[in-house]
């Protein structure tokens, strides 16, 4: 995403064929294999979740911490539709914190 934005995300993904494919198909309509945010939700729910089972392991702070933000960035980088390093001139993390603290 921090390469190609929320759009070139999409893109990307659009010409992958998923490993496993549960689908119907009405008779004369093409399949549509497309990246859906969800995906990505699901992504940044797991992370979370890791951390705070990460946290009762003791595990690094600092690493939970770095892998929080992540996760955070994602979320807003969805919400926001993030376009990219090269568009936005900062990276996924940095983009995140100066969205967040925009006045």
């Amino acid at each position: 995403m921090e390469e190609e934005g929320y759009e070139g995300l999409h893109e990307f993904f659009k010409r992958k064929t998923p490993v496993y494919i549960a689908y119907q198909v009405r008779e004369g309509k093409e399949l549509e294999y497309r990246f859906r945010d969800e995906y990505l939700w699901a992504a940044t729910l797991a992370l979370k979740e890791g951390c705070k089972i990460g946290e009762k392991m003791a595990a690094d702070p600092g690493l939970l911490k770095e892998v929080m933000m992540l996760a955070n960035a994602l979320d807003l980088a969805l919400e926001k539709k993030y376009s990219g390093v090269d568009a936005e001139g900062l990276s996924l993390t940095d983009w995140a914190v100066k969205e967040r603290f925009k006045a």
